[in-house]
């Protein structure tokens, strides 16, 4: 390969997406050859960043000026090739020096937008299970948000607020400066937590907005209710037909709606609660039943008995060219799973129910976290499509 093509190939990436499909890239450490004139350059273990759609790799910055100094190197010493394995060294830098938390030097060195002109290390992630939240989240004196799937904040009464973000490991990610704002005490609990660095960080709502300023989407359940909303005024503004009812319980309501950050079945059922009274329960029927007497000339003998999801059902049948059986499951399966969690069942009741929730949602097994994101997904996935056809007509 010439030099020229060489440099063509690798030119430093100074965002995080990959120059063939622009998805997101993240820092791996493999094995790289290449001969470059008439040199071959072999290292193990060299940072490189890999998209995680198409698999291609490039160098990164620091890996790139390894490559030209070995390049120069077997030049100026008319050698043909060269073998090395770059030293880890431990580096440490000049912030929370009074805990020996692990982290990985070569994150700060590789990952695009951490280094800073100082190259002290300020933006050096952190990483912990991400279960240290739990604590954060109940405990009385602590203020725990999460704005999306992937960026959060936490604090500490009128004493600090950091930002902290979640990768597709599961694992917490904290900014090493940020961990020099912290009490000897949250430290302490912090450092039981704390994990060796996994080198996924870029693909985050947190990484975004921090580094990129990139404000992330809301949380997939607060999506829904959003969506919600903007499908009920559209009916309003477009069709006269008012759905908001009990307004206030709904206001209420919505202060159950936090992400879960374990997914068990405690953090997850006042979520499907809420989702339900909001989505099933908030739900002016009695204007629904006004538009169906008003456009249906052959009324089915039941429709006076109906409930929020079978007019749900019909407004579907009105607005979307989509099959109306596979759009509305999903209200149906909430409903099932809140019977599920809150209702006195014989055992073959509760059985039916929930291989009726596994089979819906193509599962294996009533997984609770595999669950819950799927409804999610097929909720969001229904208000989408009730909002669309109806900004079409």
């Amino acid at each position: 390969m010439p030099l020229e093509r060489f440099y063509e190939i690798n030119e430093p990436l100074s965002i995080d997406t990959c120059p063939k499909c622009s998805k997101k890239v993240e820092l791996i450490f493999n094995d790289y050859k290449i001969k470059i004139d008439e040199y071959t350059i072999e290292v193990k273990d060299l940072p490189q960043l890999e998209c995680a759609n198409c698999s291609h790799q490039v160098l990164s910055s620091k890996s790139k000026q390894l490559i030209m100094y070995l390049y120069q190197e077997c030049k100026a010493r008319n050698q043909l090739g060269v073998q090395t394995t770059p030293k880890k060294l431990n580096k440490r830098y000049g912030f929370c020096e009074r805990f020996n938390f692990n982290y990985d030097y070569r994150d700060y060195e590789n990952i695009p937008g951490l280094t800073g002109l100082a190259n002290d290390g300020f933006l050096t992630p952190v990483f912990f299970k991400k279960e240290a939240l739990i604590y954060f989240m109940h405990h009385p004196e602590y203020e725990l948000n999460l704005f999306s799937e992937s960026y959060g904040v936490f604090g500490y009464k009128d004493e600090f607020e950091v930002p902290f973000g979640l990768n597709k490991n599961d694992k917490l990610i904290l900014w090493l400066v940020d961990l020099e704002k912290l009490d000897d005490s949250t430290l302490k609990y912090l450092e039981i937590h704390n994990v060796a660095s996994d080198h996924i960080i870029m693909d985050t709502s947190f990484y975004d907005a921090q580094l990129n300023v990139i404000w992330s989407e809301p949380i997939i359940e607060r999506q829904i209710i959003n969506l919600r909303n903007k499908a009920y005024d559209l009916l309003t503004s477009k069709h006269g037909i008012d759905l908001h009812h009990l307004e206030g319980e709904v206001i209420k309501s919505l202060e159950d709606i936090e992400k879960p950050i374990l997914y068990n079945e405690n953090e997850i059922k006042s979520v499907i609660s809420a989702l339900h009274k909001i989505l099933i329960e908030a739900v002016n029927t009695k204007a629904l039943k006004t538009y169906y007497e008003s456009v249906v000339d052959k009324k089915e003998k039941s429709y006076k008995e109906w409930g929020s999801i079978k007019y749900y059902e019909f407004l579907l049948t009105q607005f979307s060219a989509k099959p109306v059986r596979e759009l509305i499951a999903p209200l149906y399966l909430l409903n099932d799973l809140r019977i599920i969690f809150f209702h006195l069942l014989s055992s073959e009741r509760e059985e039916k129910l929930k291989q009726n929730v596994i089979t819906t949602l193509g599962l294996t097994s009533f997984n609770i976290k595999e669950i819950y994101l799927r409804l999610n997904e097929r909720l969001k996935e229904l208000f989408e499509e009730l909002t669309i056809a109806l900004e079409d007509i």
